[in-house]
């Protein structure tokens, strides 16, 4: 995955964006403040202090959603499921919830759960890019590329400075030999992301399957200059 993209693909595979949301955690600075130094054995990582938060809050949403996103990032994805799970069971209308359980549930090989829990958070907020790239990767994995463009499309619209989202809109349109329509969305995404090697090395091949092999061959010099050293296919 290339750093600083959510939902980049790299040579026309999708992956699921990485971003595990932690929810509100600024809320409880005030509510910690007077907890005294004695105590301040609980600091000792994230999951020890949202441990103690449940503790004294055993209902309470964010600390189990915060606590989540400390397990997810350690690897303990069961441990993440069964506090997402209490997350939403606590604040059903917590749309970030259902994003940060779809991915949770993608590390453990339930693509349906997850592609239900992604719908599920765009049910409650339309506009929400994470779940919408989210899904538009899950699709592509699965091969659906109809509801994978839909949503790239709907994506692009809500954030046209989203260069990751404009590129696998323009692996999709390659899956669907529609090389005008993947030249123009890898078009919009390199003014975005100017020193990104792996989209010039995607429009060398767009361009070859246009049978346009002198700009095919410049994008892919310039992918090569960017350090993407991998070989055109053709």
């Amino acid at each position: 995955v290339t750093s600083g993209h959510d939902y980049i693909t790299k040579k026309g595979k999708s992956v699921i964006s990485p971003t595990f949301t932690g929810v509100g955690i600024f809320s409880w600075i005030s509510l910690m403040i007077w907890l005294s130094q004695d105590r301040c054995r609980v600091w000792e990582d994230n999951i020890s202090l949202w441990t103690d938060v449940i503790a004294k809050y055993p209902r309470d949403h964010l600390a189990y959603c915060n606590r989540a996103s400390s397990y997810y990032q350690m690897g303990a994805f069961d441990l993440a499921l069964k506090d997402c799970d209490h997350c939403i069971q606590f604040q059903p209308d917590l749309y970030e919830s259902y994003n940060n359980r779809g991915l949770v549930y993608l590390k453990l090989a339930n693509d349906q759960a997850a592609l239900n829990d992604f719908t599920s958070a765009l049910e409650l907020e339309p506009g929400y890019g994470k779940a919408l790239g989210n899904r538009a990767a899950l699709q592509m994995r699965l091969g659906n590329h109809d509801p994978a463009l839909a949503d790239l499309n709907r994506l692009v619209k809500v954030d046209p400075t989203d260069a990751a989202a404009w590129y696998n809109l323009a692996v999709v349109y390659r899956r669907m030999n529609d090389p005008a329509a993947a030249l123009e969305a890898i078009n919009s995404a390199i003014p975005l992301n100017k020193v990104e090697g792996l989209y010039y090395f995607f429009r060398s091949a767009i361009y070859r399957d246009m049978d346009r092999p002198d700009q095919a061959n410049k994008d892919l010099e310039t992918a090569k200059a960017l350090g993407y050293s991998k070989q055109l296919q053709q």
